[in-house]
């Protein structure tokens, strides 16, 4: 298994042997060119150490295409590897018409700032797996060498190969993954299991152990290569599949140009047999609309609308309703505001009167003829300590303590010595309230 981890992805790759008399070379191979990188499979259906050499051969052939291509378009640099790769092992055959190359399948993958390129000929699968659903890249891929009709679809078959080729880039986001598989491991890819095991959060080569341990349940003929590319730190906001089509589309395609297993014509016939005739989706639409006329009519249609009045009655009645809540508010006797209750403060040892009015702010002229203090002051109106006394804050000049009648008792009134404390200031004040 290799692994191998980039900053905008990471890879994990495995490779399964098949029955031992069983036809199929797997390789596989992964290397940086001036386009970005590049994830090659190979699947040789033949036997013996020369067509494993073909196998070895072709990938070597694209490497040195792709790194020495001079052509801008990257878009199709993995399509001219492949027609080049063919005809390269094609004129080998040639020369040696003894040992000439077998029918090759081959998937050459490009990534290159954020875009997948790919193009691939014979049965190899490329798939894009987004955490719900897995899409069918190359949607011409069967399900194995077997069921391919055409062999000059196979490389190194033919002197000029048309490979399969994506028509636009695919642009994954962060959490996307990428799949390359040729051989039996196809034949699991699209089951609910391993979408599972893609959607665990295990490691990357251990997702591609599991899908290669769940491929080999069944019996293993011809031997497997997977490998995962996984994609984060991806500046792509938006994902975009280009021509891509479903794993279902896929078979679809396959019933109408006759290639697909009999299962899969099974598949798409109950699919047909789903759906329903043409007048009972006109019926259906008919009743919906009938449900949606009778919930109208019942529940929001209102056949007696409310009567809009005349705009001159509406002024009459404000007009009333006006002079109604002037009477009475000429009726109703405007109460004065309440006067605040006396604070209770016990004389201490080196109290003044200047220290009570920083905190009161009330002059002593009315402590000191307030009625609940009389007879609690010494000779000539001092303070003896220890005797509790009422401050009528009503008479303060903080609007803290007096909120509504403070201004009647500022220094610019009672003076900055409190000199004009005394009854003609307070009868003033009496008057003014009502007090």
């Amino acid at each position: 298994m290799a692994t191998k981890k980039f900053s905008t992805f990471e890879y994990a790759s495995q490779t399964g042997k098949g029955h031992p008399d069983a036809a199929g070379i797997h390789k596989y191979d992964t290397f940086e060119t001036p386009f970005g990188m590049v994830f090659v499979v190979v699947v040789n259906h033949g036997t013996g150490a020369q067509q494993a050499a073909y196998c070895t051969m072709a990938i070597e052939r694209i490497k040195y295409y792709m790194e020495h291509d001079t052509e801008e378009n990257r878009d199709t640099v993995a399509r001219n590897a492949l027609i080049y790769t063919s005809g390269f092992l094609y004129q080998m055959g040639l020369k040696d018409p003894a040992n000439k190359p077998a029918a090759m399948s081959c998937l050459c993958v490009l990534f290159s700032e954020g875009k997948i390129c790919y193009s691939s000929a014979g049965d190899a699968d490329v798939l894009l797996f987004t955490g719900k659903r897995m899409y069918m890249l190359n949607y011409e891929g069967s399900d194995g060498p077997e069921q391919k009709t055409q062999p000059s679809g196979f490389l190194g078959q033919q002197a000029l190969l048309t490979p399969e080729t994506s028509t636009e880039c695919v642009e994954p986001v962060n959490g996307d993954m990428l799949v390359l598989a040729a051989g039996d491991v196809r034949k699991c890819l699209h089951t609910k299991d391993v979408r599972r095991i893609l959607q665990d959060s295990m490691p990357l080569q251990t997702k591609v152990a599991r899908i290669m341990r769940h491929s080999s349940t069944g019996v293993t003929k011809t031997g497997s290569v997977l490998i995962v590319v996984s994609f984060h730190s991806m500046k792509n906001k938006t994902r975009l599949l280009g021509s891509a089509l479903t794993l279902s589309q896929k078979f679809v395609k396959h019933e109408s140009g006759g290639n697909a297993s009999s299962g899969e014509q099974k598949k798409g016939e109950r699919r047909q047999k789903g759906r329903l005739p043409l007048w009972k989706q006109i019926a259906a639409a008919l009743a919906f609309i009938v449900v949606v006329f009778l919930f109208y009519d019942l529940f929001i249609y209102d056949p007696h609308p409310p009567i809009r009045l005349p705009e001159v009655e509406r002024e009459a009645e404000q007009e009333v309703a006006v002079d109604e809540a002037a009477e009475v508010a000429e009726e109703a006797p405007v109460a004065p505001p309440p006067l605040p209750a006396d604070h209770s403060y016990t004389v201490r040892a080196g109290d003044t009167w200047s220290r009570i009015y920083t905190l009161y702010g009330v002059c002593s002229w009315f402590i000191i003829n307030h009625p609940p203090n009389t007879g609690r002051f010494g000779s000539g109106g001092s303070l003896i300590a220890g005797q509790r006394l009422q401050i009528p804050v009503m008479y303060s000049a903080k609007p803290d303590l007096n909120p509504e009648y403070f201004r009647e008792f500022t220094t610019d009134k009672v003076g900055a010595g409190c000199q004009n404390a005394g009854p003609e200031l307070l009868k003033a004040f009496r008057e003014k309230t009502g007090r």
